[in-house]
Formats: structure tokens, C-alpha cells, sequence
């Protein structure tokens, strides 16, 4: 891709296409949506330069995106490793912070605890179609199995997860 329009139309489409999918995917991993628009922000950074450099295969362009936010994903999470960050509680009750957990926060924990009681076939497809965002037919691509086995374990994980969620008392019918 030598010719720069060229190489703004593809990475326009790339981004008109997925820009949603990849800042929810993003947010979903780090929680903290400051950070969701960064990383997003830094994953459109690099497709656009890959693209520039003719660094990109667009065989498979959403699998190609999602791999370089989780990579960038990752990277931060090895650098938070290697250097924590120490904060001062006070400092935070100061400038607003509340030390109850936020309901949403905790309800996505029980959620994530509740898919990971599932069996592997039933979080994969979960994992892959409702936060990851993937569509059945991709989702069947990457598993290697028939659409309709990819609806099934769909709806039965639901089902599962509902039933272990209710066990637990996260809904009040």
C-alpha cells in the first residue's frame, strides 16, 4: 500500500468496522475507562503505521486487530508488574474517592466467577461472541465447529450461567 489514500481508506474502513468492538473488549480487560481509550487509542496507532509500512495482512483483519490490543494489553499489565504503584489513601479520599466497591465492579466479579464455574466449551463461546464480540460465523471459524453448535453452546452456556448466578442470589425474580 504505497499510495496514501489507499492507505487511509483501508485503515478508515478497519476502524468504522471495529472501533466499537476492540474499545469494549479493551474496557472489559482493564476496567478503568481512562485507560480503555489509551490502549484503543494506541491499538489504531499501530494498525495505522503497520498499514503504512505494509506491516498488514488483512486476511483475517478482526483476529489481526484483537491480537494487537491484547499484546498491548499485556504490556501494560508486565509493566504494572515491574513497577506498582503506590497510592496514597488519603490522597484519594480527598479528590472524591469512595472506598466502597462500585456495584458495577462487583457485578461483573460475580459474573467472571460465575463463567469461569462453566465447562471450557461453554466459556469459550461465551468469551468469544458476547465479549469479545465476535459473530457466530467467526466464532465457529476459530473453534472449528459448525455454526449451529456454536448457537447451542451459546444458549446452553447462558442458561448454565444463568441458573449458577441465580443459585447465588444475582437475580431477585
Amino acid at each position: 500500500m504505497s499510495n496514501v489514500k489507499s492507505i487511509d481508506q483501508e485503515f478508515n474502513n478497519i476502524y468504522s468496522k471495529l472501533n466499537k468492538k476492540v474499545y469494549d473488549y479493551i474496557y472489559y480487560r482493564v476496567q478503568n475507562e481512562e485507560e480503555a481509550k489509551e490502549l484503543h487509542q494506541e491499538v489504531f496507532q499501530k494498525i495505522y503505521v503497520n498499514i503504512r509500512n505494509d506491516n498488514f495482512n488483512p486476511t483475517n483483519t478482526q483476529a489481526y486487530v484483537y491480537t494487537i490490543a491484547k499484546h498491548i494489553i499485556y504490556d501494560v499489565w508486565r509493566k504494572r508488574q515491574s513497577s506498582p504503584n503506590i497510592v496514597n489513601l488519603e490522597d484519594m479520599q480527598e479528590s472524591g474517592f469512595e472506598l466502597s466497591i462500585k456495584e458495577e465492579t462487583n457485578q461483573k466479579l460475580i459474573v467472571e466467577e460465575a463463567l469461569d464455574k462453566l465447562a471450557i466449551k461453554y466459556q469459550k463461546v461465551i468469551k468469544l461472541r458476547i465479549i469479545e464480540g465476535y459473530s457466530v460465523k467467526e466464532v465457529a471459524q476459530i473453534l472449528n465447529k459448525p455454526q449451529g453448535t456454536i448457537k447451542s453452546l451459546q444458549y446452553r452456556g447462558l442458561q448454565k450461567l444463568r441458573k449458577s448466578l441465580e443459585k447465588g442470589g444475582f437475580f431477585y425474580d
